[in-house]
């Protein structure tokens, strides 16, 4: 069959559930393909870091400056790059999802629902190709399809339903910070008699040593339970203690000439970030992400419902709310590095307890400021440039992890660890302007990107026509 009942009597109406507001037969929204394409170029200020070996150790240090170059460039990549642009990509797949559902798809036995869920579960095998094979630990296809494949089944809800999930996500995410930061203030309330036990013996053992006694043998010694909360408050209290050598052994290994060497490394870290890391705390991230954005497109915000100064305002409001949270994480954060164990006995909330809120406020005050010009109709030869850039933006994203694989591991070019973080600005607007030229040029001749023509022919199980005629 060529189209789903549904699907054949999508039209102007507004009583469509999976897109209210949108009218087909457009298979693409031009705002959603400009947030794609500057999503997956601009994210790479910030994934650079990890591609070069800039641990988050290594960022500290810089922030704790609090002056020069560097400095001001860190500030300003973590504030308005980490995270929310990752965001901003999730959000527009979350309302491409329903773009998907709600055309028509003619070229297929299958139907869009059947289509989504295939392309949702393929996503998730490229990403375990991207983290496993191409090496690279932060990436976001895994999480991208799993939360795809769950949250399709809220496809169909309203839009006031998928604001107070998105809401709940978000609130989920920060409970998840605070339940990890609650352990340390336990483990150190744990060690508080312990150490006030310690204290004693100490003092008790200077009399003895001091008196006229002969035989002294001391006795008063900690339980092997008062050694364990000793043992674990004293792991809490180098969390986040950094020094050059913490580093080396990842470094030495990633510099590694042998394929082998570098894999076995990075597969540890890849495992950590999409076992541990995503189903304590990305899953949360995600999901508020891709909640998100189904429920701005059900609400008719990518399709340009309302007016430039609406979109404007919403911008001015969202960054404000962005800065404030970002102002107390970072402010956290410098007390985190100076000493942990003081922040932990002084703050109730961890220092990234908002976290999961800085990120999706991020990412919509991009998406409002995106609109605003969309609406304006300004800048619309860059936002060309952006919409065929967001066309391929699978093919870019897989194609940043061979460039900077290749660049960066030892079996490569070995410029792990090497290159001044200062450069790596520079390394980034140069892959900036390959990406764009290559999609460019590559549009001219060709329908889609070529990892975006396999993942939609697997899809559809049908090799489709990739050329123009």
């Amino acid at each position: 069959m060529d189209s789903t009942p549904e699907e054949a009597n999508i039209g102007p109406s507004q009583e469509h559930a999976y897109a209210p507001y949108f009218t087909p037969p457009p298979s693409r929204l031009r705002s959603l393909d400009i947030m794609k394409g500057l999503a997956v170029l601009v994210g790479l200020f910030f994934s650079i870091f990890m591609w070069a070996g800039i641990s988050k150790g290594m960022q500290g240090q810089v922030l704790m400056q609090k002056h020069g170059a560097t400095h001001v460039l860190q500030v300003l990549v973590t504030f308005l790059v980490e995270d929310k642009l990752r965001s901003l990509l999730i959000m527009a797949f979350g309302a491409s999802m329903l773009l998907m559902l709600a055309r028509p798809h003619k070229d297929t036995l299958y139907s869009a629902q059947e289509l989504v869920i295939r392309r949702n579960f393929l996503l998730l095998v490229f990403g375990i190709i991207n983290g496993i094979l191409l090496l690279w630990p932060m990436d976001i296809l895994y999480g991208i399809g799993i939360v795809g494949v769950i949250y399709f089944a809220f496809a169909r809800m309203d839009k006031r339903g998928l604001m107070i999930l998105a809401f709940l996500t978000m609130l989920i995410g920060s409970g998840k910070i605070y339940w990890h930061y609650h352990d340390d203030q336990t483990a150190w309330k744990k060690y508080i008699p312990v150490e006030a036990k310690e204290k004693k013996i100490k003092a008790d053992s200077a009399k003895l040593k001091d008196s006229l006694k002969t035989g002294f043998k001391k006795t008063d010694t900690l339980t092997r339970k008062e050694k364990e909360y000793k043992d674990k408050w004293e792991g809490v209290s180098k969390k986040y203690a950094w020094e050059k050598k913490n580093d080396s052994g990842q470094i030495k290994a990633l510099q590694d000439g042998r394929w082998t060497k570098v894999y076995d490394t990075q597969l540890k870290t890849t495992q950590q970030r999409e076992s541990w890391w995503f189903y304590q705390f990305g899953f949360w991230y995600f999901s508020a992400a891709l909640l998100m954005g189904m429920m701005l497109f059900k609400d008719g915000f990518f399709s340009g419902k309302y007016a430039a100064w609406q979109y404007l305002v919403s911008f001015l409001i969202l960054t404000a709310g962005a800065f404030f949270l970002f102002r107390y994480r970072m402010h956290g954060w410098m007390d985190v590095i100076k000493d942990y164990p003081a922040f932990v006995k002084r703050n109730p909330l961890p220092m990234d307890f908002f976290r999961p809120f800085e990120m999706i406020f991020g990412a919509l005050a991009y998406a409002s400021v995106i609109m605003f010009f969309v609406r304006k109709q300004w800048m619309t030869k860059l936002g060309d440039v952006l919409v065929k850039v967001g066309r391929m933006a699978l093919t870019l994203y897989i194609f940043q992890s061979i460039v900077l694989g290749v660049m960066m591991y030892g079996f490569g070019m070995g410029y792990y660890a090497r290159i001044n973080q200062n450069w790596l600005y520079f390394i980034v607007l140069e892959l900036i302007l390959v990406q764009v030229v290559f999609a460019i040029l590559w549009l001219r001749y060709f329908r889609m990107g070529p990892v975006e023509w396999l993942l939609i022919s697997l899809a559809k199980k049908k090799r489709l026509k990739i050329a123009i005629s």
